[in-house]
């Protein structure tokens, strides 16, 4: 594996997440979306492998930020170069999934062979039949409109297969969406 810089952790710091989806698989899962307990989202990267471990770049997204992914909007480069917290981590983990060398990286100084292409836009169609999906945009609006103290209401399940809701919510800017006629009638539907 390649060499990387930064600073060494005992731990892996966000501590437990729980996996919501995998937005890109190719005979293993190279991009994962994990949620903590406090709803923050995650993104596992994988960047690297030896023998024994796999190498993942680790770091928190906000939902507006993996919205904008999923629409093709923002590149997966964009997402690991500007981390919100302004860093990220590198954590080796084997197949019993033990995370070692934990270490916080800062972008500038990660190996280029780990960055994505400039145009690593999400490739892959978001289709209605994939209940994982489907679960991950549910979180990700859910959020989005608790940030925004408006009421989610069954809206959502019903526009999900046009994506309508998510660019609605996007376009009204957290104006809250009055009745469901309104917003079926906003999305066109």
């Amino acid at each position: 594996m390649e060499q990387i810089k930064g600073n060494q952790l005992d731990r892996f710091l966000p501590g437990n997440l729980t996996k919501t989806a995998d937005l890109i698989y190719f005979d293993g899962p190279l991009l994962s979306h994990f949620k903590n307990n406090d709803d923050d989202g995650y993104l596992y990267y994988w960047c690297d492998s030896d023998d024994d471990h796999n190498r993942w770049l680790v770091f928190r997204v906000t939902n507006r930020q993996l919205s904008r992914y999923l629409k093709k909007e923002t590149s997966l480069r964009e997402l690991i170069e500007n981390p919100i917290d302004g860093f990220l981590y590198a954590v080796d983990i084997d197949d019993s999934l033990h995370y070692e060398n934990v270490r916080m990286v800062y972008p500038h100084i990660l190996p280029s062979a780990y960055l994505p292409a400039a145009d690593s836009y999400y490739e892959f169609e978001l289709s209605s039949d994939n209940e994982q999906m489907r679960q991950l945009f549910k979180q990700t609006i859910t959020g989005l409109i608790h940030k925004r103290a408006t009421v989610f209401t069954d809206l959502f399940v019903e526009a999900f297969e046009d994506i309508a809701l998510i660019k609605a919510m996007d376009e009204v800017k957290g104006t809250p969406l009055l009745s469901r006629e309104e917003a079926m009638a906003y999305m066109g539907v």
